[in-house]
Formats: C-alpha cells, sequence, structure tokens
C-alpha cells in the first residue's frame, strides 16, 4: 500500500512539473487555466474526504497551528489581486488572471506540502522534482544537439553582447535566462544532495549522473546573471558546509566545473553545423559516453568521500579545487570567456531604463498598485526611450506596480517566513531557493507559472513536518488538538471559506479555458465562419481583450463601435482598443471622434511608428473624403489634425535622434509614407484655404 500511495504522488507531481515546463514554462495564462482547474479540483476533494473521515477540523487546525499560518499565505496575496476587481483596475483580464494564478500556487503548495509530510510522501515527491529537471536538462541538450525539435528552443544572435557562440539555449521556455535559472537551481540542489549522501543510493546516483550535464546546459544558456546567482551560492555553500560534507563539496566541484567546461568546448559549434568526429552519429555517442563516464566519476568520488578513502588532508582538498577551477577557466570556449571579461553589459544598461520608469510609473500609486498587468498596460505611455519591453524584468518590481507597497510587503512576508524556517533546519538548503529569488530580482522569472511550481515544490519538501508514524494516508501530521465545539467551529468556517474560495477559482479557471478553446476553433476555421465562435468565447470571457479585436475586425462599424466601447470598460487604457475606436469614425466619417480616439491611443504609446503612421494616413484620407462631400470645414479641421499628429510624430524622431546610444528595439523612426501623406495633406489644406505657398511650408 505504501509502495502504491508513493507512486501515485510520485507520477502525479512529475507529470505536473514536466507537462508545466513543456507547455512553454506555463508562461501563457491560457496554459494554466486547465490545469489550475484541476488542482483545485483536487483540493476541494481532498478537503471533501477529509470531511467525511472527520478530520478536516484537524486538517485546518494543522495549517492554523503556530507557524504554519503561512501556508495559507499565497491565498492572501490572491485576495489582494481579488479586491482591486472591485475598483476597476487597470485590466480585469490582468487582474483576474493573477489572482487565479496565486489560487493555483497555493493549492500547490498545500498538496505538496501534505504529501511530503505524510509517510513516504518525500522521497517520492523529491524523485518526481529531481526528475523534472532531467527532462529539462536533456531534453535542452537534444535540441542543441539537433536529436530534437522545439520551436524557439535556440535563441539566435549575431550580436556578440547578446551570445558570443551565436545561439542561446532557451528549451522548453523559449526564453535563455529562464532556462538558466531553472538549471542553476538544480545544478546547486545536485551538489547539496551529493555532500550530504551517507550511501550510494538513488539519493545520490540520480544527482551524480545528472550534475556534469546540467552545469553543462546551464553554461550553453550563456546567461551572465544565473552564472553570477549560481557562483554566488556555490560559494556560500562552501563556507557553510563543514566536515565530510565540505570535503565532498570540494570533490564535486573539482571534477564536475572541468568536465562540464570541456565537454561544452567540444558543442560550442554544435548547433552551426560543426561537428566532434565527423558524423552526428559518432558525435552523439562521444557526448554520451562523456556524460556517462562524468556520472561515474562523480559516483566514484561520492563512494571514496563517505568511505574515507581519498584526500584525508584539507590542503590538497583545496589544492584539488583550485586545479579544477583552472581547467574550467583553460576548457571553456574563448567566447564565453571573453562574454565574462568584456565588461559589455548593455543588456543590463537597457534594463535600468525598465527599473527607472517603473518606478516613476511606481508613484502613480504606491502604496495598493493598480492591478494586475499594470506595467504592460502602461509602459509604452512612460518609457523615455522606445525599448522593447512588455514584462519590467524584476519580478518584486511587477509585484510593486500591481499591488504597490503593501502587496510586495505580503509576498517578502511569506518568503522571508519560508528561508528563515529552512535555514534553521539546515542553512545550505536554502541556496537553491535563494539562487531562483535573487535572479527573479532582475528578470521575469515570475511571469513563468513553472517558477513559482518549482519554489513552492521545493520549500514544501523543506518545510515538512516528519509524518506521523505508521499512518500510510495522512496527509498531514494531526495535532492532538481538544475537539470542543468552540474551538472547531473558526476551522471549519475557514474550510468552508477556502472550499468556496477554490470553487471559484476552479470555475473561473474553467470557464477561460472553455473561452480559449472555443476561440482557437474560431481561429482555425474560414474566414466567414470565425464570427459565432469568436462570439461564444468573448460570452465566456468578455474581458479578453485579444479575443474583442479579433470579432472586431470582422464587423462593420457601427457594429464593432458598441463591441470596442464595452472593452474600453475592462482595459481602460488600452491604446489598441483606442485607436481601433478612432479608425471606426473615420469609416463612419465622424471626425471629432475619430480624432479624439487616435489622440488618446498615441498619447498612450508614443514609440509607436506604424500607430504614428496609421494615424496620419486615416486621417488625411478621412480629409479627402469630406472635401469631396463638400464638408469644408471638417475636413480642414481633420487635415489640420493630421498635420498636427505628423509635427509631434516628427519631433519625437528628432527626440531619439539626439539621445546618446538609445534603446532603440523598437526601431522607431520617421516613415516615408508618413512624410508623403503629410505633403498631401498640406496640399490639401492649401487648396482648400486658397494659399498655395502653405503646400510647401
Amino acid at each position: 500500500m505504501l509502495f502504491i500511495y508513493r507512486m501515485l504522488i510520485f507520477t502525479a507531481l512529475s507529470t505536473l512539473l514536466m507537462y508545466s515546463a513543456y507547455r512553454y514554462g506555463m508562461y501563457f495564462d491560457s496554459d494554466l487555466y486547465g490545469l489550475g482547474t484541476v488542482l483545485c479540483g483536487t483540493a476541494i476533494l481532498v478537503l471533501v474526504l477529509a470531511r467525511m473521515g472527520r478530520s478536516s477540523t484537524s486538517w485546518v487546525s494543522d495549517v492554523m497551528a503556530k507557524g504554519r499560518v503561512f501556508l495559507l499565505w499565497p491565498f492572501v496575496i490572491s485576495a489582494a489581486y481579488a479586491l482591486h476587481l472591485l475598483a476597476a483596475p487597470l485590466s480585469i483580464m490582468g487582474t483576474l488572471q493573477q489572482a487565479m494564478r496565486w489560487t493555483f500556487f497555493g493549492v500547490f503548495f498545500l498538496l505538496v506540502y501534505a504529501a511530503a509530510s505524510s509517510k513516504g510522501g518525500r522521497s517520492a515527491a523529491m524523485l518526481a522534482m529531481q526528475l523534472t529537471g532531467a527532462f529539462i536538462t536533456f531534453s535542452s541538450l537534444a535540441f542543441w544537439m539537433g536529436w530534437a525539435a522545439f520551436p524557439e528552443a535556440l535563441f539566435y544572435s549575431g550580436n556578440e553582447q547578446i551570445s558570443a557562440l551565436g545561439a542561446r539555449l532557451a528549451g522548453f521556455f523559449q526564453y535563455p535566462n529562464m532556462l538558466a535559472a531553472v538549471l542553476a537551481f538544480y545544478s546547486l540542489w545536485y551538489f547539496i544532495l551529493l555532500s550530504k549522501a551517507v550511501q550510494l543510493s538513488w539519493r545520490s546516483i540520480i544527482p551524480a549522473l545528472l550534475l556534469v550535464p546540467t552545469m553543462l546546459t546551464l553554461l550553453l544558456t550563456e546567461s551572465r546573471g544565473a552564472w553570477f546567482a549560481a557562483g554566488g551560492a556555490w560559494l556560500a555553500g562552501l563556507l557553510i558546509v563543514r566536515g565530510t560534507q565540505q570535503k565532498g563539496w570540494l570533490l564535486y566541484s573539482a571534477i564536475s566545473l572541468p568536465l562540464s567546461a570541456f565537454i561544452c568546448r567540444l558543442l560550442a559549434g554544435y548547433y552551426s553545423g560543426g561537428q566532434i568526429a565527423g558524423s552526428r552519429t559518432a558525435d552523439s555517442i562521444i557526448v554520451l559516453v562523456l556524460l556517462a563516464i562524468s556520472g561515474g566519476l562523480i559516483m566514484l568520488f561520492c563512494f571514496a568521500v563517505k568511505s574515507k578513502r581519498l584526500l584525508q588532508r584539507p590542503l590538497q582538498l583545496w589544492l584539488l579545487l583550485a586545479a579544477g577551477l583552472a581547467g574550467t577557466v583553460a576548457l571553456l570556449p574563448s567566447s564565453l570567456g571573453g562574454r565574462l571579461e568584456s565588461g559589455q553589459y548593455e543588456t543590463a544598461g537597457a534594463r535600468w531604463l525598465f527599473y527607472k520608469d517603473a518606478l516613476r510609473l511606481f508613484q502613480e500609486a504606491p502604496w495598493l498598485g493598480q492591478g494586475g498587468d499594470t506595467w504592460k498596460m502602461l509602459f509604452e505611455r512612460i518609457q523615455q526611450q522606445p525599448y522593447v519591453g512588455s514584462k519590467v524584468h524584476s519580478g518584486y518590481l511587477d509585484i510593486l506596480l500591481d499591488l504597490g507597497a503593501v502587496g510586495l510587503l505580503l509576498l517578502f512576508i511569506l518568503l522571508i517566513i519560508m528561508v528563515v524556517k529552512v535555514w534553521r533546519q539546515e542553512a545550505v538548503d536554502t541556496l537553491p531557493a535563494f539562487i531562483l529569488l535573487v535572479h527573479a530580482a532582475v528578470d521575469f522569472d515570475n511571469a513563468f507559472g513553472f517558477y513559482w511550481l518549482l519554489l513552492f515544490g521545493y520549500f514544501a519538501l523543506y518545510l515538512r513536518e516528519s509524518p506521523v508514524e505508521g499512518n500510510v494516508h495522512s496527509l498531514v501530521p494531526l495535532h492532538r488538538l481538544k475537539r470542543s465545539r468552540q474551538l472547531n467551529w473558526p476551522y471549519m468556517g475557514l474550510s468552508a471559506a477556502l472550499i468556496l474560495w477554490l470553487g471559484a477559482a476552479g470555475w473561473s479557471g474553467w470557464r477561460l479555458h472553455l473561452a480559449t478553446a472555443e476561440r482557437e476553433s474560431a481561429l482555425s476555421v474560414k474566414e466567414g465562419h470565425q464570427v459565432l465562435g469568436l462570439v461564444r468565447s468573448l460570452e465566456l470571457n468578455p474581458y479578453w481583450t485579444q479575443t474583442r479585436l479579433e470579432l472586431a475586425a470582422l464587423l462593420r462599424a457601427e457594429n464593432r463601435i458598441p463591441l470596442l466601447q464595452e472593452g474600453l470598460r475592462h482595459e481602460r487604457e488600452s491604446a489598441e482598443l483606442m485607436w481601433r475606436l478612432g479608425d471606426s469614425y473615420v469609416e463612419l466619417g465622424d471626425s471629432g471622434r475619430a480624432i479624439a480616439f487616435m489622440k488618446q491611443a498615441l498619447e498612450r504609446d508614443r514609440f509607436n511608428k506604424e500607430r504614428q503612421t496609421k494615424t496620419i494616413v486615416a486621417l488625411t484620407q478621412l480629409a479627402r473624403r469630406l472635401e469631396n462631400e463638400g464638408q469644408s470645414k471638417e475636413s480642414r479641421l481633420t487635415a489640420e489634425a493630421a498635420l498636427q499628429a505628423y509635427g509631434a510624430y516628427e519631433a519625437l524622431v528628432r527626440e531619439v535622434a539626439a539621445m546618446h546610444n538609445p534603446a532603440n528595439g523598437r526601431r522607431f523612426e520617421m516613415t516615408a509614407e508618413a512624410v508623403e501623406y503629410a505633403r498631401a495633406c498640406r496640399e490639401l489644406l492649401a487648396k482648400s484655404i486658397g494659399d498655395p505657398g502653405y503646400a510647401s511650408g
């Protein structure tokens, strides 16, 4: 029975984590809807079954016992987002998605904690998490070697400031820095598990086999931020551990680092057609043999360390480490070494622009924020340079903008409690989590659902209590509390509230999942048959602007306008909705409303050269039409508005040109079409006012 229970935990957790990684790391909210619904349903089932077994109050009272309230803290953050729904946030959709995300993360945290605290559950959960790391590592290596394919698994760039090798591994996440953060986490975790292993078992064999492949894959991501985070955590671990554990740390470092660098050197140019032995089959065999030898050597060292037959003197250990580090530096591809030595950190400078703009935006609502997707909705309005960045590149700044200082404090309380509790048990166990937490400060790891699943899963493993002896079915340790009615009522109320909250989140997730399915089905048919499916999708999820815009594009202007106006009630700062409204009024010949909405759209997205150009084109064409219809006054006002838009566009282009090395990822510049239509608009005005010289003004 215990074996079946362990297999259930292992299968469920490994399937969930591997699927989450495979689905682009759950970056897209639509991938999380179905999974979140399943998680909520599972949690409700656990609570109901516990109640039927007359243990629901014990289950909840255990969670509420002193020092355990943090298990429910993700639901508090979810509630903070939900409260914004009552106060007209910038984006109802973005706020709703974040509220559901944090509910799903909270459910996952509770379930993994419960499993890890039960008899036999921790070993099954730990094995599932380790094999998830193997899945991510070997799939990424397969993409690099050409053994398998995945969309955008490799990030190509001819810019040496971005990639020294010409390509960076991105894996299932399609983002090298996120993959690197995950691999850095696993690399250090394997170090810790190896250094703790008291005998050669799966607890040491699996980390031994995975350590070098994981470090190799980490090198191929070329993520300097993750390298620095991993290096800092490795050094901290070296200083924290003592005795035999420190000896193992030194030995495993001395062998794994140069081996990883050596294999990396062999694979450095492989993505571009380079080969090792002249054929793909031979190369594959060589790489697999080298990885197997690496694992074997580390297991040999593990055996030697535990049997105390190797290098008893500390000086020899440190000399071996020094030799290993020197070998690592010598064996690394020179281009990778140069990426660290060159001092070219322009990407860090670009992120500083994000942070400065984010802090300016924070001042608009410093205490409570403006709801989910605040940066995404407003960064185009406040950005000082035309960079590309729908993510603020800092998980903590993202929370700060969404929920203000209060929300960030809530998050810090949760993280500090978990770190302190693990630190008190064994300090070195906090280091893998530190890598994730530190890296999230300078990148948008928090946008990936997998990031939070990995973080909460890891903490659940190391925060768990000892299970009740002999109780295979105990999901959490049950405190022996007196069951007086006065004591049970509050906990029963909390159970009921939790079930209602999970039910609401699960129901919402299911509706959004159905809306996504309806949209995908509608877009897969011919254009003339898409309207009905998009309408059904919008009925299920009226807050999804993308579906609204796709439906609006298929409707006549008079039917389109109410649809877009309703969208602005859900996303009041959407530049795209405003511009589409203005364009719809252009079709109807309503110059006043067209000018007003287009002006608002340009104010909220100044560095959009396509929209700047389309505005000038649309207003010029409307001015011509009004002139032909005999509405000279309206034509003249529209033409003047077009020229005002062109003048503002031209001034902005000059402003960017005057900047020193601007971050112009949006390629903001003057377009030839805008110049041509501005000239035509001047000619129209000159003809209207009877002044031929105006056309050349």
